[in-house]
């Protein structure tokens, strides 16, 4: 089939890090690109904030780079990473009976950490050794696994705290296909958690080296916060960071645009926006939070619609603690702690010591501690409901009864986030088939965000650069995406 004589128009919905990334490879591949937002800023969860000198992070605090495309993203956009070092880049801690214990870093800690009686150590280590592949195709639970591979105990304890810092939801509602697909598929045949780490461990094909500068590696953020990423994106796209010589293509960002519903036309789509008329493209890239998606595709999508309308969502508090070192009996040190469910006394789903990680959070000589403390999830969803003295109380009296506090914090914001984070539920991954299967049926629509493939930095990176590729070269042959 012969290309089209003029560059493809395709509108990205939604400018958060998957409609940004998706945007910008589209115009690298030159394509006209119309990208609308409906609030007034973009970066959708990612949310920086500067408050007497600090740097707050309101949505994601940091990213594990683990992905050669969101390595190669850093590079392309021409950010200098700050890496976290030293006790801040390790010092993972776990409440336990009151008590805040380090996770051990290696089998020798795993023989003696008090967060696990001996059998429960016993039945860990033996299951790194040897323990039972997945038998069957159906989707268990997160907790199902880590039962079967590595004993209850560490279950309960490990996995508990890890998924609800991590998808803000228990391990027993989560599906584990969905939420690990590599180590779901590694599940099913290996024989040792050893060898599923090692499967796992085998190195992606890498992009082609671009300068001779060390590797990206580890937890890192920007020296204006993730919010810089979100600016360096928008920036690329706009050719404000210098000439561009390999992008071809127009793009246009417009923020403070309501899409209201997404059409068939002929050769294409009419997205139609309040107070804006209909946007008319050839394809379609729709990077909206799951509410949005149904109600903007359920005329188009109707099934799709109704898939999106079963799932549910997770709200969450963040809370940012600044004290004087001075009101401090013990200065927390290293990466932070979450909590199990078992700790149902704390309500709390963890806390990350920010100035540890990264002090260029704090300005210097500030004589600060900063802490971002978590509320919410599924554990606790009416959290996102109480009041600031509610929450305030809940935070300080946590801090207080582990560090000691010797009277008032300087300063303490609050964040709500209601219905931000999508609960990957046992079944979430069937469904995802479904929907894949039916947005495949629409040719030049490709359907994205944290909804699916990934609530992580390094997942919406990766899903967004896929996509774009894969609806530019549909778009531009007009074949289905």
């Amino acid at each position: 089939m012969s290309q089209r004589a003029q560059p493809a128009h395709i509108v990205v919905l939604g400018g958060g890090i998957t409609g940004l990334v998706a945007a910008w490879r589209l115009v690298r591949s030159g394509v006209h690109v119309s990208l609308l937002e409906r609030s007034d800023r973009l970066g959708g969860v990612i949310e920086t904030q500067a408050h007497e000198g600090a740097i707050l992070e309101q949505g994601p605090f940091s990213v594990l780079v683990r992905s050669p495309v969101f390595a190669e993203l850093i590079e392309d956009v021409g950010l200098d990473p700050i890496m976290a070092r030293g006790k801040g880049s390790r010092g993972r801690y776990i409440l336990k009976n009151d008590r805040l214990l380090e996770v051990p870093g290696g089998p020798a800690g795993l023989l003696t950490t008090p967060l696990l009686s001996m059998r429960g150590r016993l039945r860990l280590l033996g299951g790194l050794v040897r323990s039972r592949p997945a038998s069957g195709d159906d989707e268990c639970s997160i907790h199902e696994f880590a039962s079967r591979r590595l004993g209850e105990e560490a279950a309960d304890v490990l996995a508990g705290a890890a998924t609800m810092g991590i998808f803000a939801a228990e391990a027993t509602e989560l599906g584990f296909t969905a939420c690990m697909p590599r180590f779901a598929e590694a599940d099913r045949t290996r024989r040792s958690v050893i060898g599923m780490m090692k499967a796992i461990a085998r190195p992606r094909p890498r992009p082609r080296p671009r300068s001779q500068r060390p590797a990206i590696r580890g937890t890192v953020s920007f020296d204006g916060g993730l919010r810089s990423l979100i600016e360096a994106i928008e920036k690329r796209i706009m050719g404000e960071a210098g000439p561009r010589k390999d992008a071809e293509g127009r793009a246009e960002i417009r923020r403070g645009v309501k899409v209201q519903q997404v059409d068939r036309a002929e050769g294409g789509f009419h997205v139609i926006a309040e107070g804006e008329g209909a946007f008319e493209a050839d394809g379609v890239l729709s990077a909206l939070p799951r509410r949005a998606t149904a109600a903007i595709f359920k005329n188009l999508l109707p099934e799709i619609a109704l898939d999106l309308d079963q799932m549910d969502d997770a709200g969450l508090v963040v809370v940012h603690v600044a004290i004087h070192h001075r009101a401090l009996d013990s200065v927390p040190e290293g990466f932070g702690f979450l909590v199990p469910p078992a700790e149902r006394r704390c309500p709390l789903l963890g806390v990350i010591y920010a100035s540890s990680v990264f002090p260029h959070h704090l300005p210097d000589g500030s004589g600060l501690v900063l802490l971002r403390a978590m509320l919410g999830g599924t554990r606790s969803p009416d959290s996102v409901e109480w009041d600031d003295d509610r929450i305030r109380r809940a935070i300080l009296q946590t801090l207080d009864q582990h560090f000691g506090l010797r009277g008032e914090p300087a300063w303490v914001t609050i964040r709500r986030w209601p219905g931000a984070i999508p609960v990957y539920r046992v079944g979430h991954a069937a469904r995802m088939r479904r929907i894949a299967e039916r947005a495949g049926k629409v040719p030049g629509l490709v359907l994205a965000g944290n909804w699916t493939g990934g609530l992580g930095i390094n997942d919406r990176v990766e899903q967004a650069a896929e996509q774009a590729r894969r609806l530019s070269a549909a778009v531009s042959l007009n074949t289905p995406a």
